[in-house]
């Protein structure tokens, strides 16, 4: 069961697909880790906190993580998984359109610690042209006002 600290995470990054990425259309199947939505699917063994893929193939993975779960052992294995298989998705793209996202939130103390984890990620992947990536923050962010939408089956 998420912490509230937790969950305020996953909220935020629900929000941001919203805003940013329109995951509330239709054409949006969204799993996230929250009681109103269907779980997310494993993904190379890993279950993220949010999950969105489009009728399109554009697909979104998103992961909350508290100061010290971001630099766990766990946590960067997550991200170098879901890191791999948004580098898969991301093959099928034609040029000039996105197909893989990476949104982590974090506390706003963890920002640059969560930055550098990423980068360091992608760069040791050669992913870096390839996904699409977001760090945000959960302050200011109100934790009943992002609803998942579109559930999908895990």
């Amino acid at each position: 069961m998420p912490s509230e600290k937790h969950k305020l995470l996953i909220d935020a990054i629900c929000k941001f697909a919203i805003e940013k990425y329109e995951t509330d259309a239709v054409e949006w199947i969204v799993c996230c880790d929250k009681p109103d939505c269907d779980k997310p699917p494993s993904i190379l063994g890993y279950r993220p906190d949010f999950f969105a893929i489009s009728r399109k193939g554009k697909c979104i993975i998103g992961e909350a993580k508290t100061p010290l779960d971001l630099i766990s052992e766990r946590s960067c294995g997550q991200i170098k998984a879901y890191i791999r298989y948004l580098y898969k998705k991301s093959l099928a793209k034609k040029e000039g359109t996105v197909k893989a996202v990476l949104i982590i939130a974090v506390p706003l103390a963890s920002i640059g610690v969560a930055r550098q984890v990423v980068k360091n990620v992608i760069r040791k992947a050669s992913a870096k042209d390839r996904i699409r990536w977001h760090v945000i923050e959960q302050t200011g962010w109100d934790s009943g006002a992002a609803r998942c939408k579109n559930s999908c089956q895990a």
